[in-house]
């Protein structure tokens, strides 16, 4: 459980120059978060709504999943080289 000092998962804001995407999905029962991260400038011009998918966009592209039930973080995954 996270400090009072520490804030919490839903009031930090991303380090500046990045923009976050969410997606809830369910796998096998579980619940998941898949957090989408990438330089804010590659959203110029998108619905907020849309998610970007890039391939090989990079090492300042990344996802990971949250599983929820688990409380814990996996698939950490960097794109590949730009």
């Amino acid at each position: 459980m996270a400090s009072e000092e520490a804030g919490t998962f839903t009031d930090r804001q991303p380090p500046e120059g990045w923009a976050r995407q969410y997606v809830g999905l369910i796998r096998n029962g579980r619940r998941f978060i898949y957090g989408n991260f990438l330089p804010k400038g590659v959203l110029q011009g998108r619905s907020p709504a849309e998610l970007v998918i890039v391939c090989d966009g990079g090492p300042a592209m990344f996802g990971v999943e949250y599983d929820v039930d688990a409380g814990r973080f996996s698939h950490v995954a960097f794109n590949g080289r730009a």
